[in-house]
């Protein structure tokens, strides 16, 4: 009986040390599982964490793309808009030339007298001026289209702003004389400036274009310059109605 309590003993205790490496054994495996499982679940939450961060990438390039559209199309909205102020402007100003040409042509053919008189080669003087503002117009707005083709090309240089206002005041010298408009240059002396020529000059020839434009008939159109910190401020000024 002692002999088989200790044989009953014995194979409890084995049974229990079964129980508990079998125990060990499943806690271990489930142990290994819930550990692949949160390696799983990390890896998958940095995936999309990744899938995220390229989607807001690409979120971002797209606004960014949008945005850079916008700008283009207000950039070209303007440029379209800047053109055909400008051919506005330069249909205008070839209108004034051609508009002498004509009427000095009309005189000459209606009255052909005139050639023997004093005032033919006054006629003759102003038909080659005029034409030769024209051509000067016509180059202008020629390098204002291959500037739009190539970039628009800044070249400053220095000039000296008589030269420049005589030169733009020459060309509206017909159609001040036809309305008996006199132009004040002498305030301008020597003063020199750092500037793009054809702009200033385009710009110079729109603000005489209209000082013309607004003034009575035998009025004068004032062109003085004066230094203020480094710049030069032109003033332009008619007496009209403008």
């Amino acid at each position: 009986k002692i002999l088989l309590l200790i044989k009953l003993v014995q194979l409890t205790v084995q049974t229990k040390l079964y129980v508990t490496v079998l125990l060990a054994i499943f806690l271990g495996i489930v142990l290994i599982i819930a550990l692949y499982l949160f390696i799983l679940k990390q890896n998958h939450n940095k995936s999309l964490e990744k899938n995220y961060e390229l989607i807001n990438y690409q979120k971002e390039l797209l606004q960014k793309s949008n945005l850079s559209l916008k700008e283009n199309e207000s950039r070209l909205t303007k440029l379209n808009a800047t053109k055909d102020k400008f051919f506005s402007i330069i249909a205008h100003d070839l209108k004034n030339p051609f508009s002498t040409l004509i009427g000095i042509s009309e005189l000459m053919i209606s009255e052909p007298e005139i050639k023997h008189t004093e005032d033919f080669e006054e006629l003759l003087k102003g038909m080659f001026q005029t034409a030769q503002s024209g051509h000067n117009l016509l180059e202008n707005l020629l390098e204002w289209s291959r500037s739009q083709i190539e970039s628009i090309k800044v070249e400053p240089k220095p000039i000296l702003l008589k030269d420049i206002c005589h030169s733009t005041l020459s060309f509206f010298q017909e159609t001040a004389k036809a309305k008996g408009i006199s132009f004040n240059a002498e305030k301008l002396n020597d003063k020199q400036v750092f500037a793009d020529y054809n702009m200033l000059n385009f710009i110079c020839r729109n603000l005489i274009n209209n000082a013309i434009k607004f003034s009575h008939k035998g009025g004068k159109v004032d062109m003085t310059a004066e230094t203020k910190d480094k710049m030069i401020i032109i003033h332009i000024k008619d007496y009209g109605i403008g």
